[in-house]
């Protein structure tokens, strides 16, 4: 995704209008508040790098960063993506990334989120599990936390079951399963989710899941 389509959503998030419908025009008020949201944006201690960096730009840069801007947090989009100065197998490749973004992380005293992309082992349960990072090195040795996100009513399922309770479900809830936590508790959360303007609400109770995704619904039409 180039800066300018990341830039676009983060507009949408904020603004609380599709990414359509901002760039269409044809709604004023959608308008309006893309351009307020725009100054908003611009103001944020944010930057953004679309360049195909290998592991040790991406490095050097993380570090000129943090000394100049004096950087919080680092977001790597996506793993996969980061390049290598060596010929190496793809699973070599990732381990050999993860543990230098694990040594960048203790080295500048910042969180590191990154991507990664599943491969299911199991091809009956689309819900995800520890065992699909299997093929991406050592990430999840790694990582402090793992969370995995879920989606039921993307695989056409009218169901979620939460602790054996069933919850009538449908694409705008996701599940985030913290499957691992270094000094903490696993399990999960919910959200609901409107992916129009990538914006997701947590949901306090199960029993507001059906309240929010009407909410959702009411919005996106």
């Amino acid at each position: 995704m180039s800066e300018e389509q990341v830039k676009l959503r983060l507009i949408s998030h904020l603004s609380g209008y599709e990414v359509d419908t901002i760039k269409k025009g044809y709604n004023n008020k959608a308008t309006i508040a893309a351009i307020e949201k725009v100054d908003q944006l611009n103001n944020m201690n944010l930057w953004l790098c679309d360049d195909n960096l290998n592991i040790s730009t991406l490095k050097s840069m993380a570090r000129k960063m943090k000394r100049i801007n004096n950087i919080d947090i680092l977001f790597v989009d996506y793993l996969g993506k980061i390049g290598s100065t060596e010929s190496m197998d793809t699973k070599t490749k990732f381990s050999t990334h993860s543990n230098a973004l694990k040594d960048l992380a203790r080295d500048l005293e910042i969180p590191i989120v990154c991507l990664a992309q599943l491969r299911r082992l199991n091809q009956m349960n689309k819900r995800p599990s520890l065992s699909d990072l299997k093929e991406s090195g050592d990430l999840e040795n790694d990582a402090d936390h793992v969370w995995l996100l879920y989606r039921p009513g993307y695989y056409g399922e009218d169901v979620l079951n939460i602790n054996a309770t069933q919850v009538i479900s449908n694409q705008n809830v996701t599940e985030v399963i913290v499957a691992k936590h270094r000094n903490g508790a696993i399990g999960s959360c919910y959200f609901a989710t409107n992916l129009g303007c990538s914006k997701y609400t947590p949901i306090d109770t199960y029993d507001a899941i059906d309240e929010e995704i009407d909410r959702y619904e009411f919005f996106n039409k």
